[in-house]
């Protein structure tokens, strides 16, 4: 799909890598620059085994790596001989950062105005927020989302999962196919000012449209989907384990009910008060009777919107993750065997054609500079001289 695409990625961490390896697994050919000597943070973050980091080594394959120091003249030079060869460059340095570089959008629009030039940060290029530093549960605070989560008269609860950072990158992979395809159109680049902030306020779309109806404040635990309603809920089974129940339309209530041997509450799906917790007690007991492998056997050929609540090990090998091919393995120089999770954005098979192992710290140098003209000799002094 991106094949011939050259993506010059400058981000680090988890929302950018992200954004970029889902463009190299559809063919782009992302070139990861990494800044001498320790490269991208991530390569020491989560389980660290054979000197690379499990947050680094699940986003970044089917990448090349270059290490360039922007600071120095050399380094520079180098990073504009390949902006003059790129489709993409994307990065997720504070606001104001490239153009103190002299590296930002209308200096490097000069030399190839076919560049899309994406920059990712926390809130945005501009408003009163856009110089704070953050983090995922920063994003989520101040979007709404993380006040929606936990139960009634409770605190916030927080995820456990990077859900902002996440879908941050999805967005911004979005975000950088609308403008190559415009391109196409007009002949021209252009500039993404994309924020991890504005997707993260997107998760509240729905409860934003019961506020701006009805004045009201959707409540943590109360509301229709935090938790206020019997029919869309969690309930622990025999065993002490979770089971989740989300008969949302009727017609799902209806089919729970009966499934589960208790038609009295049909006529209960929006009871109010005292009724609604009387309708939650029984739905309570009545799951505490049966595993909640037992549950699952009485729900398989039902029409029920339910299931178990799955740590992460048992839903990484789920049957339904292996027969979607969710889950692969490549083989990594150093870590042997490496699974990985597939990218979510399916244009025909999920796993990618080709895959290459995350690269180690500027392992392409070379093959990428002979690509844009440099011969040994200048390589080598590049490199004694500290551009590399």
């Amino acid at each position: 799909m991106l094949d011939g695409i050259r993506v010059v990625d400058l981000s680090s961490t988890v929302p950018g890598p992200y954004c970029t390896m889902l463009l190299a697994d559809h063919g782009a050919d992302v070139i990861k620059i990494e800044r001498p000597p320790a490269g991208d943070s991530a390569r020491q973050a989560g389980v660290v085994a054979h000197g690379e980091g499990s947050t680094f080594l699940m986003l970044n394959r089917n990448k090349r790596s270059l290490t360039l120091d922007l600071k120095h003249p050399g380094g520079r030079e180098v990073f504009e001989r390949l902006v003059n060869t790129a489709d993409v460059v994307f990065e997720t340095f504070r606001p104001g950062t490239m153009a103190r570089l002299g590296l930002d959008y209308p200096r490097l629009a000069g030399l190839n105005p076919r560049l899309v030039y994406g920059s990712l940060s926390g809130f945005g290029q501009d408003g009163p927020y856009r110089d704070r530093p953050g983090h995922d549960i920063n994003y989520l605070g101040l979007a709404g989302a993380l006040d929606l989560i936990g139960e009634a008269g409770g605190p916030p609860v927080l995820p456990g999962i990077q859900i902002a950072d996440i879908a941050a990158g999805l967005t911004a992979g979005m975000a950088i196919a609308l403008a190559l395809f415009a391109r196409e159109r007009t002949g021209r680049g252009r500039y993404l000012d994309l924020a991890i902030f504005d997707t993260a306020l997107a998760f509240v779309t729905v409860q934003a449209g019961m506020h701006f109806l009805s004045g009201d404040v959707p409540t943590r635990g109360v509301s229709e989907l935090a938790g206020g309603w019997p029919s869309y809920a969690l309930y622990v089974t025999k065993d002490g384990r979770y089971l989740s129940v989300g008969a949302w339309e009727e017609k799902f209530w209806i089919n729970l009910c009966q499934t589960v041997g208790r038609p009295d509450l049909v006529p209960h799906h929006r009871a109010e008060d005292a009724t609604r917790d009387w309708v939650r007690a029984q739905l309570t007991a009545t799951f505490r009777t049966r595993t909640l492998e037992e549950w699952m056997s009485v729900f398989a050929t039902a029409d029920v919107c339910a299931g178990p609540v799955l740590n992460v090990e048992e839903a990484l090998g789920d049957p339904h993750v292996r027969h979607r091919g969710l889950r692969f393995a490549i083989n990594h120089p150093a870590a042997g065997h490496l699974d990985q999770l597939a990218n979510p954005v399916r244009v025909g098979a999920p796993t990618p054609r080709h895959v290459s192992p995350p690269p180690a710290l500027g392992q392409d140098n070379r093959e990428i500079l002979r690509e844009l003209g440099y011969d040994e000799a200048s390589i080598d002094d590049l490199s004694e001289g500290g551009a590399l």
